[in-house]
């Protein structure tokens, strides 16, 4: 399988984080390779407009939106017109678990996301604060503490934002925790198993339990949650490699490959033969 590029966290300042402004003339700057990142991105979209590809859909982020790129996200740019606008960089590391929740919840759709007036103001002013504190180069701790919680200001409002779009209430911690922590099994055992007793077992709580955990905090059951794992990463092999088809179903644990494509058919409504046809290159 073809390898995807992947961007590190290491490649981000030694404070965690990395401010990009792009104006019209800087369009061609911007990264047209398919590849991955380890941290978040947040895209603000101040003027014209782009198109982009995240996780094999094609996506238009008009003026005044926003747009969130979680990590290990398949992405690239497609397109830039008269763009201008900006784009922060954040270790994961800085986002607390039920920010990461909203923006997981955020993923299942990933449609660029207008911003209010006063958002847009408040997320302005804090882009030109950060600015002025990374361009200065901060040498001491106490100045890299504020660049932390400048950043992380801007994190907050944006989650703020996806939240009330999404009409999220607040969440149990406990299920909060457990959803992320079956998020990172399934990122490890999804080619292993399809059961949420599986993941269930290893949380040491049961089946019943951690389905309404995860379907309180991302609004779908872990068995839809298992399954777009899976598809997901079917997506990304087709469209990125030219792995036989019975190799990909072995790869996520499929033995039998008719029973992968009726899956993978049953969420797209397309085979995986006819999904791959839209990625000749």
């Amino acid at each position: 399988m073809t390898k995807i590029p992947e961007h590190r966290t290491s490649d981000l300042s030694d404070y965690g984080f990395a401010l990009k402004e792009t104006r019209p003339e800087q369009a061609q700057d911007l990264i047209n390779y398919t590849h991955r990142d380890e941290y978040f991105v947040f895209g603000v979209v101040e003027q014209g407009s782009c198109r982009l590809e995240i996780d094999v859909r094609e996506l238009r982020c008009p003026q005044g939106t926003i747009v969130v790129l979680l990590p290990e996200q398949v992405h690239t740019f497609l397109l830039a017109e008269r763009l201008k606008g900006y784009m922060l960089a954040v270790d994961p590391v800085f986002v607390d678990e039920t920010t990461w929740l909203i923006f997981e919840r955020y993923a299942l759709d990933s449609e660029p996301v207008p911003l209010e007036e006063p958002q847009r103001d408040e997320l302005s002013r804090l882009h030109t604060l950060l600015k002025k504190r990374m361009d200065a180069a901060p040498a001491d701790e106490t100045e890299r503490a504020v660049i932390r919680h400048l950043a992380g200001a801007m994190v907050a409002i944006i989650a703020g934002v996806l939240q009330h779009r999404a009409g999220l209430r607040s969440t149990n911690p406990r299920m909060i925790g457990l959803t992320l922590e079956f998020k990172t099994l399934l990122k490890q055992f999804v080619h292993i198993s399809r059961s949420p007793a599986f993941y269930a077992e290893r949380m040491h709580v049961s089946a019943a339990y951690l389905n309404e955990a995860v379907r309180t905090t991302t609004g779908l059951s872990a068995t839809r949650n298992i399954r777009n794992e899976i598809v997901i990463r079917a997506k990304r092999m087709l469209a990125h490699s030219r792995t036989d088809i019975q190799e990909i179903a072995r790869e996520l644990g499929f033995e039998d490959c008719a029973y992968f494509s009726r899956l993978f058919s049953s969420v797209t409504h397309v085979s995986p033969s006819e999904f791959r046809k839209r990625y000749p290159g």
